[in-house]
């Protein structure tokens, strides 16, 4: 069915709807519900889509720059490849969804919560993600330049291999995380708290560690070259105060260099 009218207001159901390249610019579809329906290729641009439900439903080659979707929720759905730039998703739930390639650059995602996600190679460059909850979610190969997290929770997620640069882990909380043989350049971790997190052949060159605390974190082969860690401590231990003792002995010759 294509470019199928708009219902009118409160009556905004959509159950089992074949609405494939359906023309909802500038609509307002608060609370809409769209329930096991075909979306693909329909076009959102400028509209609302507030405290909307999405669930089953196909959105293969959707057009939604720049939509108002904040506490919207969206369950079983297939995301892959769709640009959601500039979207305003804060206080969203997306649980169960494919989002592989998902283009979310510039998206405000405050609050929001992504819940067994698949984000390989998902874009989240100049994202808002402040105190947002993840968990369960493949970030592997993702993009994630200047992005914000700061106050997030990152709960058994997959950030391997993952190059960024300059995004902002400020208070976050990382838990059951492989972030395995990651490049985080020139990131902002001060004051967060890091649990279980694998970082083995990780990069965090000229990053921001002030205040950060780690406990049961692999280390193996970390590059800390230039990073800021004062008051960084590690399962209880204040590093600076131990660099700074550790300088203190060899300068009494009591240690040699190694």
């Amino acid at each position: 069915m294509n470019n199928p009218s708009i219902p009118p207001e409160g009556s905004q159901r959509f159950p089992g709807n074949d609405l494939s390249h359906a023309r909802f610019e500038g609509a307002n579809l608060e609370q809409a519900r769209f329930l096991s329906s075909k979306l693909d290729g329909a076009r959102f641009e400028g509209g609302s889509l507030s405290r909307v439900r999405v669930k089953n439903t196909t959105l293969v080659g959707l057009d939604v720059d720049d939509i108002d979707a904040k506490a919207s929720r969206l369950a079983n759905a297939d995301l892959t490849s769709l640009s959601l730039t500039d979207a305003n998703l804060s206080h969203a739930e997306l649980r169960d969804i494919d989002a592989t390639k998902l283009r979310l650059t510039d998206a405000k995602l405050a609050e929001a919560r992504l819940e067994n996600v698949d984000g390989q190679k998902l874009v989240l460059s100049d994202a808002k993600l402040v105190e947002a909850r993840l968990e369960n979610v493949d970030l592997s190969r993702a993009t994630l330049d200047d992005a914000k997290l700061a106050g997030s929770t990152l709960k058994n997620c997959d950030l391997s291999g993952v190059t960024v640069s300059d995004a902002s882990f400020a208070r976050a909380i990382l838990e059951d995380v492989d972030a395995s043989g990651c490049t985080l350049t020139d990131a902002k971790l001060s004051g967060a708290r890091l649990m279980d997190v694998d970082l083995a052949g990780a990069s965090l060159e000229k990053a921001t560690l002030a205040g950060a605390r780690l406990r049961n974190v692999d280390l193996r082969n970390v590059k800390i070259d230039g990073a800021t860690i004062d008051g960084l401590t590690i399962n209880g231990f204040k590093v600076d105060e131990l660099i700074a003792a550790a300088r203190a002995a060899l300068g009494t010759g009591t240690q040699r260099m190694p």
